[in-house]
């Protein structure tokens, strides 16, 4: 089971990953449309910031139910970051053609 710090720091460096690679699209095709990389970053931010406030609500469970609730943000957080990754994949591979 992960414990609630190294939850939070991969929750923080996979936020970081996405917005990095916002960033950098929109440093290397300046022309491009950046109105989708900021709905993007704005998206993983607020992702970023509800999942850590789930996080931090789960004081009262132990155990099984601690480790439950830890999966379940965990999966519903990972599988949020891959669509904003294959977004972010999607818009350099149109730029790459």
């Amino acid at each position: 089971m992960a414990n609630k710090r190294d939850l939070k720091k991969d929750v923080t460096n996979l936020t970081l990953n996405v917005l990095s690679d916002c960033i950098l699209y929109i440093e290397l095709y300046p022309e491009s449309e950046a109105e989708k990389f900021n709905n993007i970053m704005n998206g993983v931010v607020d992702l970023e910031v509800e999942t850590r406030k789930k996080i931090n609500a789960a004081k009262g469970l132990k155990g099984k139910e601690l480790k439950a609730h830890y999966k379940e943000l965990k999966e519903a957080y990972f599988g949020g970051v891959t669509g904003f990754f294959s977004e972010v994949d999607e818009m350099f591979s149109s730029k790459e053609k």
